[in-house]
């Protein structure tokens, strides 16, 4: 899969961004800290959760992974990600 092409926009940048900044969240309050709305921020969820950039802790509830970080610092090439097999 073509990870970077598929996942780098802004939107989902900053959805990234707002997990770092702010820690565990569900999608919803993602529009409130001024990413994308919530519809959008949970489907972004769930595929960022498939590629290890996020984590889901529990339904609906996640954090930010260290490749997640790496991936916004440009320090992790993330274009040749495959999608994990044990994701929620």
């Amino acid at each position: 899969m073509q990870l970077a092409g598929s996942l780098r926009t802004t939107a989902d940048d900053r959805i990234l961004e707002i997990f770092r900044e702010r820690g565990n969240l569900t999608p919803a309050p993602v529009e409130e800290f001024g990413g994308p709305s919530s519809s959008h921020a949970s489907r972004s969820c769930k595929k960022f959760a498939r590629h290890g950039l996020l984590e889901q802790i529990v339904t609906g509830l996640y954090t930010i992974t260290d490749e997640g970080k790496a991936y916004l610092d440009d320090e992790f090439d993330a274009s040749e990600l495959d999608p994990l097999e044990d994701s929620k």
